[in-house]
Order: structure tokens, then C-alpha cells, then sequence
């Protein structure tokens, strides 16, 4: 969401940037050129919910090995409302926590 990534700006310093992205990762750097480097977080909420079960384990794997060396993967739903939500963390290696 930009307005997320607006309302984050301010926070922005060397070495931590905002961006908003899609599942296109390693982003190209804020000037629109290179090639860019792996992030070290993506968050992804209410997005793999479009996906079929069997099919979640491999774009996580396709979003994790796009990670920083160290990176991690926050990836969660919740309800209609925003009540309830379930986030997993998950390294190059597979899930780590479930919160």
C-alpha cells in the first residue's frame, strides 16, 4: 500500500529504506537503475490467500530465496474486519514461527 510506505518515510535512514513492491524482488534501487539487492523483510499480507493451498510452499520459496542473506518473510491473513490475524516468519530454510 504507497500510503503505508509514505507514512514510513520519516523513519527512513542509512541502511533502512520503505518501498512498496510486488512479488517482483529484488527491487531496482529508488532511482530506477542497476539491478538492486534482495531485501532483508518482505511482508505480504491478505496476498496468498488467492493461491490454492498446494501452491503457497513454492511461492514462498520463490519469495524467500529472493531475500538478503538473513532475510525474512512475514507473511500472514486475518479476518474480514482486521480482528484476527495469523503471521508466519519464514527463512531461506522454511517456517520459523507462526504468531
Amino acid at each position: 500500500d504507497p500510503a503505508r510506505v509514505a507514512a514510513a518515510a520519516p523513519y527512513a535512514r542509512e541502511g533502512l529504506t520503505f518501498r512498496h513492491g510486488g512479488f517482483e524482488v529484488p527491487l531496482s534501487p529508488p532511482n530506477g537503475t542497476g539491478t538492486g539487492t534482495g531485501p532483508d523483510l518482505i511482508r505480504a499480507a491478505n496476498v496468498l490467500r488467492q493461491y490454492d493451498e498446494d501452491q503457497v510452499a513454492a511461492v514462498w520459496a520463490r519469495l524467500c530465496a529472493r531475500l538478503s542473506p538473513g532475510g525474512l518473510l512475514v507473511e500472514g491473513t486475518c479476518d474480514e474486519i482486521g480482528r484476527r490475524h495469523v503471521w508466519v516468519a519464514l527463512g531461506p530454510e522454511g517456517p520459523r514461527t507462526v504468531t
